[in-house]
């Protein structure tokens, strides 16, 4: 094959398109990670500090009002004192989700002894919005032996007296 001047702008015209859809692809899945980090470390934030109406901008439209019903039901049971995020990924197979593992330091009244758990948040990309939403609003701790606990639960599993 011959290159004459046509068929080489044709050849570098058709190169620098799919460079950069890969690039514009590439970069967009980059804003999206930094969004979901963003998201997940504030929101935390605000569940610490009990802001809850600010957190809730971060929960599904479908999911507020059970946000709203666990939240006022342990605001004045649940103290979280610390966390740390371990991780905050978006999914390899779905980029529509995502998972953060965020470790918290968390006392839940009557019982005034600090716990430790690891609390598993799910994400999901609400496309309309262009913004990451949490899956299931209330906080569940992974106990390191045992079973997943709801932190307005007793260790037995029974609802907590308000």
């Amino acid at each position: 094959m011959t290159w004459n001047l046509k068929s080489f702008q044709t050849f570098f015209l058709t190169v620098t398109i799919a460079l950069s859809m890969g690039a514009c692809a590439s970069m967009h899945q980059e804003k999206k990670i930094q969004a979901f980090k963003a998201a997940s470390k504030n929101y935390t934030e605000e569940i610490r500090w009990q802001k809850f109406s600010t957190a809730a901008k971060y929960v599904d439209e479908k999911n507020k009002d059970r946000f709203f019903q666990f939240y006022e039901g342990t605001r004045e049971l649940l103290t979280i004192t610390d966390y740390n995020i371990l991780s905050a990924d978006i999914d390899k197979t779905d980029p529509n989700k995502a998972r953060a593992r965020v470790y918290v330091n968390y006392f839940s009244l009557p019982d005034v002894s600090q716990k430790q758990g690891l609390w598993l948040q799910e994400w999901s990309w609400n496309d309309v919005e262009k913004t990451w939403v949490i899956n299931a609003p209330e906080i569940v701790i992974r106990k390191s032996r045992g079973k997943d606990m709801r932190v307005n639960e007793a260790e037995d599993g029974t609802e907590r007296e308000k």
